[in-house]
């Protein structure tokens, strides 16, 4: 370390923070009103836990982790809660009390429930004012570029996000699902956020903005077709057969488009289009109660006019902690009780019975986002 007059320089450091690795150059800065911090940070593994603090979640308190005994009360807190989305207020005094320059990258992060790969973040703090310009994340073989502007002069933040998703690959998003190792496509996707609060929930809450999705051309196994369509010997067979060489079938698109006022995401345009089905979908989720109202139709007349392709919509439902798939209570019964019984099977098929194949009209809707 090194000090010239009010500045000191801690250079070519390397140590642990937390269940992280962390090295570089930092400078801090004590000749005006307010602290200066400079910081050049690497990382080459990441403990995803580590940046939870940063928006206001709990971090995990497993046997592996480190976290003293607030940490632990404050998890439990949050394990116990029926909200996802984090409560715990900025400390705005902080936020005022010094200004930073600070640029940090890691190659890795530990995420085992996430499948991101990397982080770039530069992070500009002056006068109250927040702006994290790039904060970057490999995810699942693609991206997420995003910069984060967040204005804390006030009583009340003012913070505004912008996002691109772009190649996320499907079957690296969830790559311990069964069904999705025989899936293939790239996600993308725009957000554009403003709002209000001194908390994520509080922020996402009271947000007003768009939020787009999409998924380009890509294909998924014949056994989630089979289970869509409830064509129960075909899925049987693939069951037995543990899915091995299932021909593909191909998606075309895969699109969402919502409006977003006062929290309330408002499909403008919801819609999954396959050679064998083509779903639409209708409805809003709300960012500040954490609940889900969507409800999915399967459209045209099915290929097959057995009595187990009984059309019938799907309702989702719930809380973003605890969702809800069911069929629409207004639908024919066989399909709903059919669907039960894929229940103990597995949730994706139960998710699944109320979709029908079908042919349907090439509508490529998601390419937009999927490049």
């Amino acid at each position: 370390m090194r000090r010239d007059g009010d500045v000191w320089r801690y250079e070519k450091f390397s140590g642990t923070a937390g269940d992280s690795d962390l090295s570089g150059t930092a400078e801090i800065d004590l000749r005006n009103k307010r602290p200066f911090l400079r910081a050049d940070l690497a990382s080459k593994r990441l403990d995803v836990d580590d940046l939870a603090g940063f928006v206001g979640a709990p971090p995990k308190t497993g046997s592996t982790e480190s976290a003293n005994a607030e940490q632990k009360k404050q998890s439990a807190q949050f394990a116990d809660s029926a909200r996802i989305l984090p409560t715990t207020p900025y400390d705005l005094s902080k936020l005022r009390a010094m200004d930073a320059q600070v640029r940090w990258r890691a190659q890795r992060i530990n995420a085992p429930s996430w499948p991101v790969d990397d982080m770039d973040a530069a992070l500009t703090l002056k006068d109250g004012l927040l702006r994290l310009d790039p904060l970057n994340f490999g995810v699942a073989g693609g991206d997420i570029r995003s910069t984060i502007h967040m204005d804390a002069r006030n009583a009340v933040i003012t913070p505004q996000l912008k996002a691109g998703i772009r190649g996320i690959r499907l079957d690296q998003l969830c790559p311990d699902a069964t069904l999705a190792k025989q899936a293939s496509g790239a996600i993308g996707g725009e957000l554009d956020l403003r709002g209000r609060g001194n908390s994520i929930a509080a922020m996402l809450g009271s947000a007003d903005g768009a939020i787009g999705v999409g998924m380009g051309r890509g294909h998924v196994g014949n056994l989630i077709m089979e289970l869509a369509g409830l064509d129960i010997a075909e899925s049987l067979k693939y069951l037995l057969n543990k899915d091995r060489q299932i021909p593909l079938r191909y998606i075309f698109g895969d699109f969402g488009d919502f409006g977003v006022q006062d929290g309330l995401m408002q499909s403008r345009a919801l819609a999954f289009d396959s050679t064998d089905t083509i779903i639409v979908g209708e409805g809003n989720i709300s960012l500040k109660n954490e609940t889900l109202d969507l409800l999915l139709r399967p459209r045209p007349r099915p290929k097959d006019r057995s009595i187990l392709n009984l059309r019938s919509p799907l309702r989702i439902g719930g809380t973003f902690k605890n969702p809800s798939f069911r069929p629409d209570v207004k639908a024919p019964g066989v399909r709903g009780a059919i669907a039960v019984a894929l229940g103990s099977i597995a949730p994706p098929a139960a998710l699944l019975a109320t979709f029908e194949p079908g042919p349907g009209k090439d509508s490529d809707c998601g390419g937009k986002y999927a490049q």
